[in-house]
């Protein structure tokens, strides 16, 4: 989740310069939450579907956009016929993707592969950096709790990447990644990166 309103707008930026997307296009915001950054990105759009596995959640997210789609779901299992569609121009996953092993990564790729219009294009949102994961836990105090929180299975950062892994397992599922540096505007740029991923041709 956003810091502040100075993190939710900039990462609102940075999804809208990533993808721009087009009047007519169908954008799916994946883990959208409780609808903050879905509130920003959905004028922009010519449809947007906001999907999260939490029913509370989208409670909330349906009462602040109430002209906003949204599906209570995994979205690791979605499908065309979940989301009453036959395509999807773009989507993007924001605050959430450090809750993404390998394994689910790969289960989202391939079913965005399904169903990906010709031009789509996903992107990432703060992506722990595992290169840069002493600059986030930068005393030996703060590693060991990181270490004894992982052990006991209680850290929140649960997976850190690296870009060479990310497009490793993109091109995998038929995907290519471009790893972006964070502006130093964006609240958590000295340990996380984006990335915008596309089809292979």
């Amino acid at each position: 989740m956003p810091t502040g309103q100075a993190d939710l707008i900039t990462t609102s930026e940075a999804i809208l310069s990533a993808l721009r997307p087009s009047p007519g296009e169908i954008v799916l915001d994946l883990c959208c939450g409780n609808g903050l950054v879905t509130e920003r990105i959905a004028p922009h759009c010519g449809r947007l579907i906001g999907i999260d596995f939490s029913e509370p959640l989208i409670r909330i997210a349906r009462s602040r956009i109430p002209n906003v789609e949204f599906v209570v779901a995994d979205v690791t299992m979605i499908d065309g016929k979940l989301l009453g569609v036959d395509r999807v121009d773009a989507a993007y996953l924001a605050f959430a993707f450090h809750n993404f092993d390998e394994a689910k990564a790969r289960k989202l790729l391939t079913q965005l592969n399904f169903i990906a219009g010709p031009k789509f294009r996903l992107f990432l949102e703060s992506i722990p950096d595992i290169a840069r994961i002493k600059a986030h836990y930068h005393t030996r105090e703060r590693m060991a709790a990181f270490q004894m929180r992982k052990a006991e299975g209680t850290e929140q950062i649960e997976n850190w990447w690296s870009a060479k892994r990310l497009d490793a397992v993109a091109r995998a599922e038929g995907f290519a990644s471009e790893p972006r540096m964070q502006g130093a505007d964006r609240v958590n740029s000295h340990y996380r990166f984006d990335a915008l991923l596309r089809l292979l041709t």
